[in-house]
Parts: C-alpha cells; sequence; structure tokens
C-alpha cells in the first residue's frame, strides 16, 4: 500500500536504539537508575519493528547486561493503542494536542507558538487519521 511505502520512505535504521542506547548510557554516567519513557504505538509497531514491545524486552535485556551501575527501564505505555485511542486517552488527560508536534518537516510556529504542521508527510497523515477516528476535532494546524 502506499502508506507502507510512504512509511518506510522515513524510516530512519536504528533510530530508536540509539536513542534509547544514549539515554541508558548517560543512566551509567549520572550513576541514577532511570526509566525511558516512549511514545510507541500499536499503528506504528506494525511498521516499524523497533516500535514493538518486543523490540522494548530485548532492548531492556541488552541494557541490562550493558549498564552495570543502574538499572534501565523502558517504559511504552501506549504500545498497545491505536492513534485515536491515544487522542481519545489525551482529552481525558486535558492533553493541549494544539502544542504537540508529530510532523517529521514542520513549518515552523503560528502567533500563539502552536507548531505549524506540513499535513503531507507520513506522521501529519497518521496524526490526521488519529484524531478523525476520535471524539474530537484535530486541533492542529495545517500548512497545507
Amino acid at each position: 500500500s502506499s502508506g507502507l511505502e510512504s512509511a518506510r520512505s522515513v524510516w530512519i535504521p536504528g533510530r530508536n536504539l540509539l536513542f534509547l542506547s544514549i539515554a541508558s548510557s548517560y543512566s551509567e554516567i549520572i550513576g541514577n537508575d532511570v526509566d525511558i519513557i516512549t511514545g510507541f504505538n500499536l499503528e506504528e509497531g506494525t511498521t516499524f519493528p523497533d516500535n514493538t514491545q518486543e523490540f522494548i524486552d530485548d532492548f531492556t535485556r541488552a541494557a541490562s547486561r550493558g549498564i552495570l551501575n543502574a538499572k534501565v527501564s523502558v517504559i511504552s505505555p501506549l504500545v498497545g493503542m491505536k492513534k485515536n485511542e491515544i487522542v481519545d486517552l489525551g482529552v481525558k488527560l486535558k492533553v493541549p494536542f494544539e502544542f504537540s508536534n508529530s510532523c517529521y518537516d514542520p513549518k515552523g510556529f503560528d502567533q500563539k507558538n502552536r507548531p505549524i504542521h506540513c499535513g503531507i508527510c507520513e506522521s501529519c497523515l497518521r496524526r490526521k487519521r488519529g484524531f478523525k477516528g476520535s471524539s474530537i476535532k484535530d486541533p492542529t494546524i495545517y500548512d497545507e
């Protein structure tokens, strides 16, 4: 499908592995246990193998062997949720969605300091689908 092709076109090899590794290494440097919180979700996990619970579990096992003086925990509370479910949870938690950014190619900020999304990248398309299937209107500012 074109959505899958578009998603794969933005694949950055090792991105989440790198981010989690840096955070884990930092925990060792500062000598503190750390909880690394991710925004991995079900929809992206079906496309990107490093957005899955399996990846989190594998990374956590590896970190337990590679980080000696701190305990690293990777917490992904949204990993089993679809985008629309995440939006509905955000509504319950009173998340100011208009100030959040999902875009790979943001176009700056408006006068109220809200990000302007391109509206056409894969992340924007996923965001639009998430709001469309949710209980609220999409407050995102799109450049398109």
